[in-house]
């Protein structure tokens, strides 16, 4: 037997005894594996509301109270992301929490109109546990059924799950591959290792829903099709472990953005961004990755953590397809997609040439380099054109939340000068603790929330 061949079949025998241990964990009230689900005592019920309407500090809005007096074990909020669930047309508050007795609850509580997430956690038990980066940085919300649904998915140790939000609860998690250990994103599988892990998402390839990831061999995207992923994944072996692609200046940059019509896989590599496209005719397949732009190479400093961890994927001229950017030593450089059918690429004012040149080394972007993971790609204002945001502490202390909107057009990427839109968002970025934007507002309006150190959820005020 190959050495291939022998190390699939313990895969095989490995994800078999994952998943028998993880159904057990699930019928054990309290156990710490995800897919137990935990009994909340009374005396831990974790109602983040009613909080504070408003704060003297910078008109932030303290959303998420402390924990109780009784509640001094609990470590609060981690892993938060904003969604809809309810459909009422601001954003709800999902996350892990951790109670005083040790357990973590992963689950969501809403949004009432009094600037407070509101109710004892919903939860999706499917995740519940410690913390553990491999499995709460890769939830996500999906319309599985494709009928307007919100659906919890990520992965646990098993492999994928998913938990559908039926109004007032989640339904029982529902396996990805049920009966395809084998190519599950297990831990047996090495999915729990942070150059896979991380590279988790959903894509849509011809329409259809998918799931990819990459493994040792390149990106593989398993498409969703008469009701259940296809097992036979559609492989793109350019962004393979042997091609240099476990490595984390390039791994951390692979996304899954739609550059010309269908989501195809774009990441910064050694000679600039590269993307890969999913063409549909006369076989649905990758293209091999070509080089889109020589902008972000490894001899121009971009391999740097304080460099590459600020690129980001967006629309930012208002055609609909992405552009991308990143900020550099002398500021924030971006590419507007110009791609045609023979010349795929984004155009760049010039390699040397920032569009926002405030955000800049000398004024203390990037230092630390953690503050980066905070740069979002949002519209804020409703034009339909991606603007920029990110944090910075440019005197010390505790970083102020800035943003430039964005005057881009096909002609060329451009932005305003940065204002001070939320100041002193005091906590610490890392896995587990994130700013995100979200709807929080009626209209649609925006805000930002993050986690403070005690395990509270902070949010901004509403912009207008």
């Amino acid at each position: 037997m190959s050495e291939r061949a022998t190390l699939k079949s313990l895969r095989i025998v490995a994800a078999a005894l994952l998943l028998l241990v993880a159904t057990l964990g699930s019928q054990r009230v309290g156990a710490q594996v995800p897919g137990a689900f935990v009994t909340i005592a009374p005396e831990d019920q974790p109602v983040p509301g009613p909080g504070q309407s408003t704060l003297n500090r910078d008109e932030d809005s303290l959303w998420s109270r402390p924990p109780k007096p009784s509640l001094t074990g609990s470590t609060g909020w981690s892993f938060i992301l904003l969604t809809d669930l309810d459909g009422d047309g601001r954003d709800d508050l999902c996350g892990l929490y951790g109670l005083n007795n040790g357990q973590h609850v992963y689950g969501c509580v809403r949004n009432s109109l009094n600037r407070t997430f509101y109710g004892v956690i919903a939860q999706a038990e499917a995740f519940n546990g410690r913390p553990d980066a491999s499995i709460h940085t890769t939830i996500s919300v999906v319309d599985l059924r494709g009928d307007g649904g919100k659906h919890l998915c990520g992965r646990t140790m098993a492999g994928m799950k998913c938990q559908r939000f039926n109004g007032t609860a989640f339904d029982a998690p529902v396996a990805l591959f049920p009966n395809n250990p084998e190519v599950d994103f297990s831990d047996a599988n090495f999915w729990n290792t942070e150059p896979h892990y991380s590279t988790i998402g959903f894509a849509r390839l011809s329409g259809k829903l998918a799931l990819c990831g990459r493994g040792f061999d390149g990106v593989m995207c398993f498409i969703k099709s008469s009701g259940a992923f296809n097992p036979t994944p559609k492989l793109q072996t350019s962004f393979s472990d042997a091609n240099g692609w476990d490595q984390p200046q390039y791994y951390r940059t692979l996304r899954y953005v739609d550059v010309d019509g269908d989501s195809d896989i774009c990441a910064r590599g050694r000679a600039g961004i590269l993307c890969s496209l999913w063409r549909r005719l006369p076989n649905s397949h990758f293209e091999p990755a070509r080089v889109w732009t020589e902008q972000f190479r490894d001899i121009d400093r971009w391999d740097q953590p304080r460099y590459y961890t600020s690129i980001r994927f967006g629309e930012l001229s208002g055609d609909g397809i992405a552009d991308v950017c990143g900020r550099g030593d002398q500021g924030l450089y971006c590419g507007i997609n110009t791609s045609r059918p023979s010349l795929p690429g984004f155009s760049f004012a010039g390699l040397s040439n920032p569009v926002q040149t405030q955000m800049n080394d000398t004024l203390r972007w990037g230092i630390p380099d953690t503050h980066l993971r905070s740069i979002s790609i949002i519209d804020f204002d409703g034009d339909g054109k991606n603007d920029v945001c990110g944090l910075n502490a440019p005197t010390g202390g505790f970083p102020d939340l800035f943003c430039a909107k964005s005057r881009s057009t096909s002609a060329g990427a451009a932005f305003d000068a940065l204002v001070t839109r939320t100041k002193n968002v005091n906590f610490v970025v890392d896995d587990a603790h994130r700013l995100v934007a979200g709807r929080l507002y009626s209209g649609g309006r925006i805000g930002f929330c993050w986690n403070l150190q005690d395990g509270t959820v902070n949010c901004s005020a509403e912009w207008r």
